[in-house]
């Protein structure tokens, strides 16, 4: 009983806490407006890029990515033994395209997480807002050319599964409601 009076009350402080700080980020006094009053906005927040394209959300993408297709390969292992006598090479041309996209998420984490690392060691200590170009195809002065060509030929393997599934509308559009 007292077990879960603790959890009540302590879900109770929890809201009470998110509640709280969702009303301190909402409240329109301190949001795009400079302290001396030369400018009525915030003239960098007009050059930031949307929220999906910083950092914060492609570590959580690609932490999602990672962990779902780390999910899949160890059903696929497990159910081996059903899978196989079923449909053999549909089996290894499942357990090839999870590996493959499994190793290019590893990679892709890796070069995230390592580029992200490089700017906290420099001035000014912190990390950008922006999401990392994976390959840097505009400024890839870092990337030597076989890097960039074993990346790009990297991608061209992911892309190998979905051929040989066609979709009538590819799978990455959005709906469009009449």
């Amino acid at each position: 009983m007292a077990s879960a009076y603790r959890r009540a009350l302590l879900l109770v402080l929890l809201s009470f806490v998110v509640q709280c700080l969702a009303q301190a980020v909402s409240t329109p006094n301190g949001t795009n407006s400079t302290d001396d009053g030369s400018f009525p906005y915030d003239p960098i927040l007009a050059h930031r890029p949307n929220y999906a394209r910083s950092l914060p959300v492609q570590i959580l993408l690609l932490g999602i990515t990672l962990t779902l297709t780390a999910v899949l390969m160890i059903h696929l292992v497990f159910t081996a033994q059903y899978h196989w006598p079923l449909a053999p090479v549909n089996f290894v041309l499942q357990m090839s395209a999870v590996t493959t996209l499994l190793i290019a998420c590893i990679a892709t984490m890796h070069v995230v997480l390592s580029n992200t690392i490089d700017q906290s060691l420099r001035w000014p200590y912190m990390l950008d807002y922006i999401a990392i170009d994976i390959p840097p195809l505009q400024d890839n002065t870092d990337w030597e050319m076989g890097e960039l060509v074993a990346w790009l030929f990297n991608e061209c393997c992911n892309l190998w599964p979905d051929s040989d599934h066609p979709h009538p509308v590819p799978h990455f559009a959005l709906p469009v409601w009449a």
